[in-house]
């Protein structure tokens, strides 16, 4: 008995945890099946300084990084309306980047059954919800899911990034460390777990 909690102790001190914060250590990413590719998106906005942040990344069934971008925008809009730019402004990203069959998945259902919806939308937010209809349509195949925060932290990531930076960064392939150390994370949990 003794003999196999030396056992483990030694173990667990070869195997640190990484070091970052709890919620990023539990998330939940998963990554798509065969040739599609994964885009997460996620919109945050600051009341107090009038910007929204938005964040996206695209990953495929590796976890590798195929493409990143973190945008500040200046206005605020309702929740629901910059979830939906998060999502419009990703798509585009993905388009441009030549990509054609995504899974895209967002924190807001919201949004996601605003877009799934066949009948016209009567929200406030109706423009943005019309074009994002229009940006999957250039899609082979898209398919839009929900997602909790835990499973979208490194788009969330992305948006907070912008506190610190006033313009557009794009992300494909190189990447910083600290972008680095949050794809490794979800990678990491999706392994051992």
């Amino acid at each position: 008995y003794d003999a196999s909690l030396v056992f483990y102790k030694d173990f667990v001190d070869l195997c640190p945890l990484p070091k970052l914060p709890l919620h990023v250590a539990i998330s939940c990413w998963n990554p798509p099946e065969g040739d599609l590719l994964e885009l997460n998106v996620d919109g945050a906005c600051c009341v107090a300084d009038r910007k929204m942040r938005l964040g996206a990344v695209v990953r495929n069934a590796n976890g590798e990084l195929m493409g990143a971008m973190a945008k500040p925008v200046i206005g605020c809009l309702s929740p629901k309306a910059f979830e939906a730019l998060a999502m419009i402004v990703g798509c585009q990203m993905a388009i441009d980047a030549g990509f054609t069959r995504m899974i895209i998945e967002s924190d807001c259902l919201e949004v996601i059954n605003a877009v799934n919806r066949s009948e016209f939308d009567m929200s406030m937010e109706v423009e943005l919800i019309e074009k994002l209809k229009e940006l999957f349509r250039r899609f082979v195949f898209a398919s839009l899911q929900h997602q909790p925060r835990t499973c979208n932290f490194v788009a969330h990531q992305l948006a907070k990034f912008t506190l610190s930076c006033n313009e557009i960064c794009y992300w494909m392939e190189k990447r910083p460390s600290w972008l680095h150390s949050y794809l490794q994370n979800d990678l990491c949990f999706f392994t051992f777990y």
